[in-house]
């Protein structure tokens, strides 16, 4: 977690740009993030004080507002997905 913060805290906005994909886990009812399951999801916008990102859920997207609040409280658990190289890559 301390990579995608910074000092005050606040959101590390060049480690979680729009197009970064992450995982999400939280324990709080609070939001239509899967309870108590990792979720993955990209970053649409982000601010130092807030996070909007979209997930898939069932048929549908759904996108989500987390506050750095949400992160300090740990209410919300965010780590960032490692790309995966392509097996020409790997070579």
């Amino acid at each position: 977690m301390s990579n995608i913060l910074v000092n005050k805290p606040q959101f590390d906005t060049e480690a979680l740009a729009p197009g970064t994909a992450i995982s999400i886990y939280t324990n709080s009812y609070n939001f239509d993030v899967k309870r108590g399951q990792d979720v993955n999801a990209i970053v649409i916008s982000i601010t130092p004080l807030e996070m909007r990102v979209v997930f898939a859920c069932k048929q549908d997207y759904l996108t989500e507002v987390f506050k750095i609040d949400d992160v300090v409280k740990e209410e919300v658990k965010i780590t960032l997905l490692e790309k995966v190289k392509s097996e020409e890559a790997t070579k």
